[in-house]
């Protein structure tokens, strides 16, 4: 079976609210390889990405994305569809998406969001998301209970020209 009509969650379109014309879509395919993404402990083949938001920001002209199962919001370009950035944890990933990832800074409380929802670009830039804390690691071994976790709101401060992330 074409692994493209297997999946769920993986597209977004846009749609004239008019007339009800496919003005545009964008498959996360042609951006991400299912293959090599870091999934979450809730991820599956059919439902690889699980997409939960899409957020337009007017300044960048791009769309972020809430994949759930791979712990990742992710930017693309709106016109081209072309990946931008991937906010999440980076460990597990293939090689070939480690440049689209932010590297912490700052003296403060860090933690990265895992299977989240909502994602929001503020007006200042930062980017907001309701964390649900799920596992709480990419590695099966070291996840955590549930018992034992919790979730949060989270905002983070970007800077695309060096990729640094800041959890403020």
């Amino acid at each position: 079976e074409d692994l493209r009509s297997a999946t769920v969650e993986d597209m977004c379109v846009l749609v004239d609210r008019e007339t009800g014309e496919i003005l545009k879509t964008w498959d996360f395919k042609d951006f991400l390889d299912p293959a090599k993404v870091a999934p979450s402990g809730s991820h599956d083949d059919h439902d690889w990405f699980h997409n939960n938001a899409v957020w337009y920001d007017e300044k960048t002209n791009s769309l972020t994305l809430s994949g759930r199962h791979i712990d990742a919001m992710v930017n693309i370009d709106f016109e081209t569809g072309k990946l931008n950035w991937i906010i999440g944890d980076p460990e597990c990933w293939h090689e070939d998406y480690k440049k689209y990832f932010f590297t912490p800074v700052g003296d403060g409380e860090f933690d990265w969001q895992y299977e989240q929802h909502a994602n929001v670009i503020t007006p200042n830039g930062d980017v907001m998301c309701f964390d649900n804390g799920h596992y709480r690691h990419k590695v099966p071994e070291k996840r955590i209970l549930n018992k034992d976790n919790f979730s949060r709101g989270v905002r983070y401060k970007i800077n695309t020209e060096d990729m640094t992330i800041k959890q403020v």
